[in-house]
């Protein structure tokens, strides 16, 4: 947990500057273990599904970052 706290607060860090509103580490720690898991789950399935499925995580972390 301490090292996704940490990449947590970096990934947090590095878009501050383009953002209106700064994002929270916490959330980001959130995010980060989201994306592993369908990262890891697209990797179980065929190419045409995980595709989809790419498609749909991209939509939902793009939400998810511009509700911050």
């Amino acid at each position: 947990m301490a090292d996704s706290r940490r990449n947590g607060a970096l990934i947090a860090e590095r878009p501050s500057p383009f953002l209106t509103e700064p994002l929270d580490a916490t959330r980001v720690v959130l995010i980060t273990h989201l994306v592993g898991s369908g990262v890891m789950l697209m990797l179980q399935v065929e190419n045409a599904e995980a595709a989809e499925l790419r498609q749909h995580l991209r939509a939902m972390m793009l939400a998810v970052l511009n509700e911050s």
